[in-house]
């Protein structure tokens, strides 16, 4: 996605933390599951989505949800 001009959450350690607060960790597989989170300034979660292992996530379109909903 080169030239990304906002921040970027990896779920590392605590392992899982933030993937458990979000609802995308998988206990019985020990990862969290590849997920999109659009949070606006105010916290606010805007957008969600999550994708199985193996699963895509295209640049384009999460650039237009974005403008949507922020």
């Amino acid at each position: 996605m080169g030239g990304v001009s906002f921040p970027l959450l990896s779920d590392w350690h605590p392992k899982g933390e933030m993937g458990k607060s979000y609802g995308v960790y998988s206990e019985e597989k020990g990862f969290t599951v590849r997920s999109t989170v659009i949070i606006d300034k105010q916290g606010i979660v805007r957008y969600s989505q999550a994708v199985e292992p193996g699963g895509r996530r295209h640049a384009t379109e999460l650039a237009e949800i974005c403008k949507k909903v922020l």
